[in-house]
């Protein structure tokens, strides 16, 4: 279908689609309490934290990384020799370093006493983990499929999805975000968005929100028929015609105000706060409204 055919049949949907001020929808999403992962899975109380850990990522797959990293290094003319429970070190350092931060990667070994962590120094000397970081692979080159722009991560995403998987879930709130990696080098993929669908077996145990990146009409509308509720800030043109006042006019109320239609199966509204933000839901309304107190920076004081 052209890109022209794709426009009129949108085009024709919008204008079927029948905007009003209402607060109902025509079909009721149920919610039902999601289980508990300890009463489902007893087992896992007991488990300290590295088994934890190695049931997402298994002594067997790491025993497979090290492989990977051995052979590069050796297609690079390198003797390095590295095990799984190198490569599990070396992840255990990288998460620990997400949280006990310090000014440069080389301070982790310091020996001075305001710097010194001996977490890190006690468990992988410096040397030994820069050869691992510099030779870590997953998959080895010669395999690569060709095409794939992300071939050399890919199957790491996959295997740690496939574990991430293997207890359900158990929340029933849901947020789903893209992530931002800092990477400052030449590649041809300068944006990377995952496509594979998240897999949920009861969708009326769960709440999805995501922010404007991805929510539409349609989006909201379909996630509706398969029984998702879903909430998300919205940009002005997957809104499916709303016929909101523009984001220019609304700029002008006082903090606050709102606007909002609906057409049975997805609900908009705008409204002005410190800027102007539009929220769209298959399910949930701005009502009840309520008063509030907020601290305002020009009075100093709340109002």
């Amino acid at each position: 279908m052209s890109n022209l055919k794709r426009k009129l049949k949108s085009n024709e949907r919008n204008a079927e689609l029948c905007w009003r001020k209402k607060i109902n929808f025509n079909k009721i999403l149920k919610t039902n309490s999601t289980e508990n992962i300890c009463e489902k899975f007893p087992e896992l109380i007991t488990l300290s934290p590295i088994e934890i850990f190695h049931k997402f990522i298994p002594i067997e797959y790491l025993l497979h990384l090290a492989n990977m990293t051995g052979l590069y290094a050796m297609q690079k003319g390198e003797d390095f020799s590295v095990d799984e429970n190198d490569i599990g070190q070396f992840f255990g350092l990288l998460l620990f370093s997400g949280y006990h931060q310090v000014p440069g990667e080389d301070l982790y070994w310091s020996t001075q006493e305001d710097l010194s962590v001996p977490n890190v120094s006690t468990v992988m000397s410096r040397s030994s983990f820069r050869k691992i970081k510099e030779f870590f692979h997953i998959i080895d080159n010669n395999k690569l499929t060709s095409g794939d722009k992300m071939g050399k991560i890919s199957p790491f995403y996959s295997e740690l999805e496939k574990h991430f998987q293997q207890f359900g879930i158990f929340h029933s709130i849901l947020s789903i975000d893209e992530t931002m990696v800092p990477y400052y080098g030449h590649h041809s993929a300068k944006m990377f968005i995952k496509g594979k669908p998240i897999s949920v077996e009861n969708p009326d145990k769960h709440e999805i929100f995501f922010d404007n990146f991805s929510p539409s009409h349609k989006l909201l509308t379909e996630l509706s028929e398969k029984n998702f509720k879903a909430t998300g800030t919205i940009r002005d043109n997957p809104t499916g015609r709303c016929p909101l006042k523009s984001p220019k006019e609304a700029k002008k109320w006082q903090r606050g105000n709102f606007d909002y239609r609906s057409d049975g199966q997805v609900y908009i509204c705008r409204w002005k706060d410190s800027a102007v933000v539009t929220v769209a839901s298959n399910y949930v309304t701005h009502e009840p409204v309520t008063q509030t107190k907020r601290f305002c920076r020009a009075q100093k004081k709340e109002n």
